[in-house]
């Protein structure tokens, strides 16, 4: 009886990620089927939901100004982006770590936000692809949040680019 039980639990255990959503032309990730998308017009686009505790948020927004910049150049802007994100909430940042492929460039961060008593852990990626400026963010309302590492490496190993 044990063991069917111990089977259960670990064969009833699935990810709460199960609907991959286009963000914009070659970049998708997967959400829990409860998500709520908003067309923001001009292509860009809000999709946020939760989990648990865990709130996931992907925004994507076009920019004209990226057009024709070097690698070097937009390297530099998302230094800029990840520190102007976290200023108004009170953020920390952990770690970031930035990467160029191809003509994709991408900062994967990790951040605290607050200052006292409610801080918060979230982890970041921007990515700067053609005119497009896409935020993916997993932030958890407690402080916790690192008991949640493979909903982590789920929501951000889910990420699609073409």
């Amino acid at each position: 009886m044990c063991t069917l039980s111990l089977m259960c639990f670990v064969g009833c255990h699935r990810s709460p990620l199960k609907e991959r959503v286009m963000i914009t032309d070659g970049v998708s990730v997967m959400m829990p089927s409860e998500y709520k998308k908003n067309d923001m017009g001009d292509g860009n686009v809000l999709i946020r939901s939760k989990v648990g505790t865990v709130d996931l948020r992907v925004v994507a927004i076009k920019d004209t100004s990226l057009n024709g910049l070097s690698q070097e150049k937009l390297k530099e802007g998302l230094e800029v982006n990840v520190n102007e994100f976290l200023k108004p909430m009170q953020g920390k940042l952990i770690h970031r770590k930035d990467t160029i492929a191809g003509k994709l460039v991408m900062s994967d961060f990790e951040f605290e936000l607050g200052s006292t008593g409610a801080i918060r852990h979230g982890m970041g990626k921007f990515i700067l692809k053609e005119n497009k400026f896409i935020t993916f963010l997993l932030v958890s309302s407690t402080a916790d949040s690192k008991s949640e590492p493979s909903l982590q490496e789920k929501f951000f190993g889910s990420i699609k680019i073409d």
